[in-house]
């Protein structure tokens, strides 16, 4: 193989594991917001206290979102979450949100 051609992979794996990370937070985010809709669609308008397993479930789901997104999030917020379900899916959108933007800047920086 041809040196240059060595060079040309290199680069490729590069950019491959500059992007990918925020792909991966980006999907790992949808699929929390796929599961807190689920939720809502299992309680069809009745208080989670009603549904011990559903409410556990979600109060683990705000959980893993203030593990993985600790870093664009502030305590504040993740404390709101865990009390308000409307709160937890407009914080969800607005990492979404910040996830693409920053995914757009790194397509942006290797172009």
């Amino acid at each position: 193989m041809a040196k240059g051609y060595d060079n040309v992979i290199e680069v490729s794996m590069s950019i491959k594991f500059e992007i990918n990370p925020i792909m991966t937070r980006l999907d790992s985010l949808n699929d929390i917001r796929a599961t807190a809709l689920y939720l809502e669609l299992t309680l069809a308008g009745e208080e989670p206290f009603m549904f011990p397993d559903v409410e556990r479930v979600y109060e683990q789901l705000v959980e893993q979102f203030y593990r993985e997104y600790h870093d664009i999030i502030i305590p504040e917020q993740y404390e709101v979450a865990r009390k308000d379900y409307r709160f937890f899916l407009e914080l969800l959108d607005l990492v979404a949100s910040l996830l693409r933007h920053d995914e757009e800047r790194a397509v942006r920086l290797l172009h």
